[in-house]
């Protein structure tokens, strides 16, 4: 789920309810059982989105989607792997409240990747620092990514995590030749958010980042 609670705009409760205007507390996907967030139906078009088709949709399990692209990829004879990306949302003043504290966050996470059959190509990235040391301290082996967004400074995000993640992924309009070489030159690769116009894709890509996070892949 992008968000920690369910969206009005996308969402409807049981039997087509529309939700109620205090949908961030009400509708907190933390508080609620996964029995209960099934019966959501996740599908409506967003104003985001406009040419989205309307398809009944529940938020799924992380341990449901990673077997489902699998056969999918199967029943295609994909032969590249699918790298799986997965975004940690987690902010300090949010603790217990819509995710848990860092460390059981990070149990959540290392069992997953544990159990999930496909560990060498699953990739975790958030914007809290405490969350991905956490990670890191848990995990080792597993490839880590820290966000950046405005307002940020790049390098001294990265100095403030403490250890070398495998990539860093700034907001695009933070992307300069001068910023890609100083990221390689640290060890890490570097993959800018949100990239959705193939104008701006084909810039990074010159200005030699290792991938695109996209809306239109």
């Amino acid at each position: 789920s992008h968000d920690p609670w369910m969206r009005p705009d996308i969402c409807r409760g049981p039997q087509g309810v529309v939700l109620a205007a205090d949908y961030r507390s009400r509708y907190r996907l933390y508080s609620m059982s996964y029995d209960d967030i099934s019966r959501f139906d996740c599908g409506y078009p967003s104003a985001d989105f406009p040419d989205q088709i309307y398809v009944k949709s529940v938020k799924p399990l992380l341990g449901d989607v990673v077997p489902e692209v699998e056969n999918h990829c199967r029943c295609r004879q994909r032969s590249c792997p699918v790298l799986y990306n997965i975004e940690l949302k987690s902010w300090p003043e949010y603790d217990g409240l819509y995710h848990p504290p860092p460390d059981e966050y990070a149990r959540l996470v290392a069992g997953f990747y544990r159990e999930c059959g496909v560990n060498d190509r699953v990739r975790v990235q958030s914007f809290d620092h405490r969350l991905l040391q956490a990670v890191h301290r848990l995990v080792p082996e597993l490839a880590t990514g820290l966000l950046v967004d405005q307002g940020q400074q790049v390098m001294n995000s990265l100095d403030r995590l403490g250890y070398l993640p495998d990539f860093v992924n700034p907001r695009e309009n933070l992307v300069t030749r001068r910023l890609v070489s100083d990221i390689h030159r640290r060890g890490p690769g570097i993959i800018p958010w949100t990239v959705n116009t193939p104008g701006r894709m084909l810039e990074l890509l010159s200005l030699g980042v290792d991938g695109l996070i996209t809306d239109y892949p």
